[in-house]
């Protein structure tokens, strides 16, 4: 009853209007053929009695066909549009992770791995800045950190001119995947992401957007002075102040969450696209 309800709700006017008009017709047709056949006016008159049946049958069904048929072309309309929306959204995700591996010239995993050698190295630091009783190789963590700060420009394009502008196009591209494709989706009726997925992808892509900001004290972009922080871990900073421990430690965290949010922000970007129908 509900779906008879709702498909005379989406019935064109004009349609409804013919309805209207067409089955009183009909009736009143019907009546004369009846009261005609109990009066004997149809003998011989073969082909009249055949017409009128056939104008009274068209005038019935006619119109509920067209309905029908309505129905039938909107569902099918509204079908192509989700697989439109679909299509698009898969679309937007694609070049959304182009851009994303784009931020790791020698590979998102190389950068992972680089990036949980150096979050390692961070901790390390701050137990050691908080129980000098901890054991710690100074010499270890200084050259290996030493060697990702040098080969940095391999590992990733933040921060500078080339990473702010993929940047800024991932950021045009995901807010036209959450605004203008999430209306289309709603529109054509399409089970939308999470709200919580989408909360998480925006703050990756702020945090992006802060691994590229310039200092307003220097002009330099902050990520440059994480940089060279890393680079000053010592063997003399074993027996520096904690609070100098406790910098190299945090820049050390600055450098890892760089090189590895390019890898969090597929995995977010895959997982987004698990939830889009086939």
């Amino acid at each position: 009853m509900d779906n008879l309800s709702a498909m005379w709700s989406n019935t064109a006017n004009s349609l409804k209007r013919l309805l209207y008009a067409s089955w009183p017709c009909a009736v009143l047709l019907a009546t004369f053929g009846i009261v005609g056949d109990f009066n004997g006016w149809w003998e011989e008159r073969s082909f009249l009695t055949n017409m009128l049946s056939a104008i009274c049958g068209a005038l019935f069904g006619i119109p509920v066909a067209l309905i029908f048929l309505q129905q039938i072309s909107t569902q099918q309309a509204l079908l192509i549009e989700k697989r439109r929306t679909v299509a698009l959204a898969r679309k937007v995700i694609n070049n959304l992770k182009v851009a994303v591996e784009s931020l790791s010239p020698s590979g998102m995993l190389i950068a992972e791995e680089k990036g949980v050698q150096v979050r390692k190295h961070s901790e390390e630091l701050e137990r050691y800045a908080l129980d000098r009783a901890t054991d710690i190789d100074m010499q270890k963590i200084r050259i290996e950190c030493q060697e990702i700060v040098d080969s940095w420009s391999d590992l990733s394009v933040m921060p500078g001119n080339s990473a702010a502008h993929i940047i800024n196009e991932m950021q045009q591209k995901w807010t036209y995947f959450n605004q203008e494709i999430y209306t289309r989706s709603m529109e054509s009726e399409i089970d939308w992401i999470p709200v919580s997925l989408v909360n998480k992808f925006d703050k990756m892509m702020e945090t992006l957007n802060s691994f590229n900001e310039v200092s307003e004290g220097s002009g330099l972009y902050f990520l440059e002075e994480e940089m060279y922080m890393g680079g000053r871990v010592s063997d003399d900073l074993k027996d520096s102040h904690p609070a100098n421990i406790h910098q190299a430690s945090r820049s050390l965290g600055v450098l890892a969450r760089v090189l590895t949010a390019p890898k969090c922000a597929i995995d977010l970007l895959v997982e987004i696209e698990e939830y889009l129908p086939e």
